[in-house]
């Protein structure tokens, strides 16, 4: 065995502690990169099962092209083909596919659901959990997770109607419950004719044609969409293909979605691996620094500056491999738990057979060379040292301010500038791609360009905000984080990267709530209106429940009645006396998230549309004969509905005194669930509507709050291992500085104080990190914000103090139990001990 292996063996043994950190560094990030990977190859395989599940034993499916229909010309009717293609020598069986959206509500809620119809065997069905498959009309299944929704079990009754309709409600029967897919869009399932009966006209999307195998071949496929191709008509956009040209069409616009994903969520262990490569790198530096001692006895004894660097290269290998390899075993055991646990895997089994074995591999490979190339840079440096030098005692505070970081922060002021002007240039175009795309990566680089400069001065804006600490371990924790600005600007820059995303998500996320809310608010000022879908009036029990209704914080009653409406100089044809529903406005503010303008007696709100201009008169009639008309002035907006004509609640009892109460608008009370008093509502009677925009933004908030709840769980991989940063940097300060401490010790400070000084230490660069983060995260969600493709009237910043707060506290306490380790070891040692130590 040659004499560097018996040292690497030995420097292994000895150094093991010193190592951890970047052990566990190395860890956390590539276990993270597995588990993405994982996931990302998962989903993928996921939709390809999924499509080729939903066509199996189709031969050939045919469809409308809508980009081939020529100018004007009508799609064909699919279902009138179907004889024809049922006729066509080898075709065996003819399925027709459709789907539309229902509107489903219960006792306990309401939800919006695709609905399509059950296939005739061979062709796909889903998986019955629970009951049977549907065969009356008024027979329903719904997968598990909208059963669960809806409070509803077999045998239950649900109301349906199409969405978006006010008429036509049904009661159906739930006569299965079926599996709820892990990827895809979940949706209901009805009998052929049970759709017709519901929706009243269902059109075909697609025949499924089945041939005479009941696995077809692809040639096969090929042979009978031949045959088909010269039955069918070559007009009204009809497309033949074999099934497998289909499935292959499908998978490529499914792919491109996942691929979209898996984009974005690789950005996340990218990041963490940033901050690995920070922690690793700092600590190599600090670990050879320390071992220069040990290191000039080498060249001392002989040892020549090339052996002296494959040593340390060696160390770095093992030490990479060794970690790699741990952290590729728990990402398999963790990617198949997770891939089981979700769904996509039906067993742990199974879900080990998802992880690719390229991306083991990949990531080893990945953690190996991550920790060599962090680990090169300190070797070198280190093998040029001298002998003599090296048993120099090292002066620290001369070593801090040797270096000049002069260079680092104009490069870094220049990158900042040179991003920022690309940002200014982005911001001047019009919303849309190109402007989302230069504003992102000119955020990206400028995050660079941030970095670079603040972490020349982080060490000395620590030490300014340590100003405010008092006593001796305040003013020795202040002095610390000088002694070495190297590792105290490497530990929080890797903290400052993980709270700049998160503070950026948070304010992000709630500006982009608060501009959506603005926005509903303004064009759709009302939480929630009910009506009869017929109408017609509201029965009292209704009108005098609404008030009662838990969430409920103000209600105000319409009244509408039906006249009829003709334009001054308008063709008399078109919109002569041409029937309208007439309401009555009252006064709205009470139950408005925004100013609502009352009309005057004089004025009429139209909806605008090529027929009416503002300015116009307008004769509205209404009573029983229609004999009470009135003149009015036009006034026009595209918030009002189309058919319905809004005019003073005094206009309105002078037209028809008797018009009856139609409907109710009603504020929710502050925090009130909108579903919840949706359902409240509906249950008042029978063959009501509930609609409103408090359902949107509560649509909206899910959402937002659903990905940021993601985002920040991603994140935190990143910011876990900076805290791993802050305890290493803590842990070699301790062991650097064990006779400085011993003479503390030996002059007086107590254990107590010991633990304090190191946790004031890792306080003051967790807090100053913390601060200089939250103060970029609020810069970058402004500039995230002002990239976003939508149209709304303005845009409105938001800072969710309560959540960056929390993020603050939660990033000190973090690295006060970071400190936690070091602190307790420090305050072990005894001074004759420390004192005694080289």
């Amino acid at each position: 065995m040659s004499p560097i292996t018996h040292l690497l063996k030995a420097n292994i043994r000895s150094h093991a502690r010193r190592y951890l950190a970047t052990a566990l560094a190395v860890i956390l990030s590539m276990t993270f990169v597995l588990i993405t990977l994982a996931f990302s190859t998962s989903l993928a395989a996921s939709i390809k099962k999924m499509v080729t599940q939903e066509l199996s034993g189709i031969s050939v499916a045919v469809g409308i092209d809508n980009e081939a229909l020529g100018e004007g010309e009508q799609p064909a009717d699919l279902s009138a083909l179907k004889s024809s293609v049922e006729n066509t020598p080898g075709v065996r069986f003819v399925g027709e596919s459709s789907f539309d959206q229902l509107e489903l509500r219960s006792e306990s809620g309401q939800i919006t659901r695709v609905v399509r119809p059950l296939n005739a065997e061979p062709l796909y069905r889903p998986v019955i959990l629970e009951g049977t498959f549907p065969e009356k009309t008024s027979d329903i299944i719904l997968d598990k997770q909208a059963s669960d929704a809806l409070g509803v079990t077999v045998g239950d009754t649900i109301r349906a109607r199409g969405a978006f309709r006010q008429e036509g409600e049904k009661t159906l029967t739930l006569a299965g419950i079926a599996e709820s897919p892990a990827f895809g869009l979940s949706h209901s399932t009805m009998t052929f004719d049970g759709l017709k009966n519901l929706l009243g006209d269902v059109t075909v999307t697609q025949l499924q044609v089945v041939g005479t195998s009941d696995t077809p071949t692809t040639a096969e496929q090929d042979a009978l969409a031949a045959e088909l191709k010269k039955t069918l008509p070559q007009t009204g956009g009809v497309k033949v293909a074999p099934a497998h040209e289909v499935i292959a069409e499908v998978e490529e616009k499914l792919n491109l979605g996942a691929a979209t994903v898996q984009a974005v969520i690789l950005v996340f262990p990218i990041i963490a691996v940033t901050v690995a490569m920070i922690v690793v790198s700092t600590t190599f530096q600090v670990i050879l620094q320390q071992r220069q001692r040990e290191i000039a006895l080498l060249r001392t004894l002989g040892a020549r500056a090339s052996q002296v660097r494959s040593l340390i290269v060696l160390e770095t290998l093992v030490v990479g491999a060794i970690s790699s390899l741990i952290a590729v075993i728990l990402g398999v055991v963790v990617s198949a738990l997770a891939l089981w646990g979700i769904g996509m895997a039906e067993s742990v089994p199974e879900g080990f057979t998802l992880v690719p074995v390229w991306a083991v591999g990949v990531v080893w490979v990945l953690g190996v060379l991550m920790t060599l190339v962090v680990g090169v840079r300190p070797a070198l440096k280190v093998s040029r040292i001298s002998p003599i030098a090296a048993l120099v005692p090292i002066d620290e505070a001369g070593a801090a301010q040797a270096r000049s970081h002069k260079v680092r922060f104009v490069l870094g002021l220049i990158i900042a500038l040179a991003s920022g002007g690309g940002i200014v240039y982005g911001t001047q175009l019009e919303p849309g791609g190109m402007r989302f795309g230069i504003l992102l990566g000119g955020s990206i680089v400028l995050l660079i360009g941030a970095l670079m400069m603040w972490a020349t001065v982080l060490p000395r804006v620590t030490r300014a905000v340590g100003a405010v600490s008092r006593g001796i371990v305040g003013t020795l924790a202040r002095e610390n984080t000088m002694r070495s600005p190297g590792r105290t600007a490497a530990t929080g820059t890797a903290i400052m990267i993980g709270v700049t995303l998160v503070a950026t998500m948070m304010v992000g996320a709630a500006s982009l709530r608060e501009t959506l809310d603005s926005e509903v608010d303004t064009k759709r000022p009302f939480d929630l209106s009910i009506k009869a879908v017929d109408g017609a009036e509201l029965p009292t029990k209704v009108r005098e429940g609404v008030p009662n209704t838990q969430g409920i914080a103000a209600s105000v009653e319409e009244r509408s009645t039906m006249g009829t409406i003709s334009i001054t100089g308008a063709d008399s044809a078109e919109n002569g006396a041409s029937p309208v529903q007439i309401v009555g406005e009252p006064d709205l503010n009470v139950v408005a998230h925004s100013p609502v303008t009352l009309l005057t007696d004089s004025e009429a709100l139209l909806y605008d549309d090529d027929n009416v201009s503002a300015g116009d008169t307008v004769t509205l009639c209404a009573g029983e004969q229609r004999d009470r008309c009135k003149d009015f002035t036009a006034k026009v907006s595209d918030t009002a509905l189309a058919g319905e004509v809004q005019i003073s609640e005094a206009s309105l009892t002078a037209l028809d005194d008797a018009a009856p109460v139609t409907s109710v608008r009603v504020k929710l009370a502050d925090n009130a669930d909108a579903t919840a008093a949706q359902s409240a509502l509906l249950n008042l009677g029978d063959d009501l509507l509930v609609e409103g925009s408090a359902l949107e933004r509560q649509m909206y908030s899910k959402v937002i709050d659903s990905m940021l709840a993601v985002v920040i769980g991603l994140l935190g991989v990143s910011v876990i291992v900076s805290l791993v940063g802050v305890t290493n940097t803590l842990s070699l300060s301790v062991h650097e500085r064990t006779r400085e401490n011993g003479l503390l010790r030996a002059l007086g400070l107590s254990r107590r104080q010991m633990r304090r000084l190191l946790g004031t230490e890792a306080v003051l660069i967790a807090l100053t990190a913390t601060i200089i983060g939250v103060g970029m995260g609020v810069f970058f969600a402004w500039i995230g914000m002002l990239s976003l493709p939508i149209d709304v009237e303005a845009l409105h910043m938001s800072i969710p103090w309560l959540q960056v707060g929390i993020a603050v506290v939660v990033s000190i306490v973090s690295a006060l139990l970071a400190a936690w380790l070091p602190g307790r070891r420090a305050a072990k040692v005894s001074p004759v001990e420390a004192l005694a130590s080289e």
